[in-house]
């Protein structure tokens, strides 16, 4: 990474989704590809 991290312009997305999703996940697809799947809280208090 160049740069200290809090001047980054990327990089949070996944630390974003931890925060916010019940659970989420990475799957392969293909030899070049993945999806990055995630399940929300239907109300804000039921985030863990």
């Amino acid at each position: 990474m160049d740069g200290p991290a809090d001047e980054l312009e990327g990089g949070r997305g996944l630390d974003l989704l931890d925060l916010m999703a019940r659970t989420w996940g990475v799957t392969s697809v293909g030899d070049h590809g993945k999806w990055v799947w995630f399940s929300l809280a239907s109300q804000p208090d039921e985030v863990a």
